[in-house]
């Protein structure tokens, strides 16, 4: 999944990669770029399953780049150039919409009632820093045909200790699957020691893994709690499963289950987000187990 944080500066408004937004005769360049882009990194063995028009399109960043995008120029971009662009040149990629936070469901919704740009628009991109996950099942009640991608949501410092990053991405698994995303980003991916190299953008967000020079002069990676909350969930649930009804929330455990595509298993994880030790049934059909989960602690069933 790729998106850009700014065009080329020519073709914005304010002539830099810094503020401004699209110019009216770029809307079909910038098409063009996209096209040129997915093929090019095909041809380097990267293929682009989906695309946004612009990382967070309400946001202008003051000191690196991005853009401002309306929600009326996504759809126009769409409409009439960059979705016509990408059939014209027989490309796959999916064009989601949005990918910018909870707090503003009407964005996607807007391609969404234009049914020229509908067609085009495979989903919605999400991000966390705004609004509530719940917006992602509002959407989906409304437009059951259009899936939700979580495609940001960074952990970083100012979540406080080990314990509370680790619970922040395994609730973010948890909350975004449950309201119908078909997949979840923890970003960044990967940072070094000092949470960079950043081009003025945020520099207290924390990596999935940590990239960093041993004494022996060898580059190494470690893995941090939002590569094990991910882990504890995706090395369980394979490509291509479905999430299936569960409680959750009940007597303060989150969980989420999953039945496999491939082999027909199915996986529950249930977290404890409490200070306290909490006993808990099992039920499915006619089979159950009773556990007891640590404080803090998470599990991941599959059967």
């Amino acid at each position: 999944m790729a998106t850009p944080w700014s065009p080329p500066g020519w073709m914005k408004t304010s002539d830099s990669m810094i503020g401004g937004t699209l110019r009216p005769e770029a809307y079909q360049p910038l098409a063009d770029y996209f096209a040129k882009f997915i093929e090019d990194y095909a041809a380097a063995g990267v293929p682009i399953r989906y695309i946004t028009p612009q990382n967070e399109p309400l946001f202008i960043p003051g000191g690196y780049p991005g853009m401002f995008l309306s929600a009326t120029q996504a759809d126009d971009l769409i409409r009439n150039h960059l979705g016509a662009t990408l059939r014209a040149h027989q490309l796959p990629t999916g064009i989601l919409a949005y990918d910018h936070n909870w707090d503003a469901i009407s964005y996607p919704e807007t391609m969404y009632a234009d049914p020229d740009a509908a067609g085009y628009v495979a989903g919605t991109a999400w991000h966390c820093y705004g609004g509530d996950v719940i917006t992602q099942a509002v959407s989906h009640n409304n437009y059951p045909n259009k899936p939700a991608f979580h495609t940001e949501c960074s952990g970083g410092e100012w979540e406080g200790d080990a314990q509370a990053g680790f619970a922040g991405a395994l609730g973010l698994v948890i909350d975004t699957t449950r309201t119908w995303a078909k997949g979840t980003i923890r970003w960044n991916m990967a940072l070094d020691e000092n949470n960079g190299p950043t081009n003025g953008g945020c520099d207290t967000c924390r990596g999935v893994v940590t990239i960093s020079k041993g004494a022996d002069g060898k580059w190494g990676y470690s893995k941090t709690v939002d590569y094990w909350g991910l882990g504890q969930v995706s090395k369980y649930v394979h490509p291509g499963a479905r999430r299936v009804a569960s409680s959750s929330d009940v007597n303060g455990l989150q969980s989420v289950a999953f039945q496999n595509a491939d082999d027909a298993s199915k996986a529950l994880s249930v977290f404890n987000p409490a200070a306290a030790a909490r006993r808990f049934a099992v039920h499915d059909g006619s089979s159950w187990f009773r556990y007891t989960l640590p404080a803090g602690s998470v599990v991941t069933f599959s059967w």
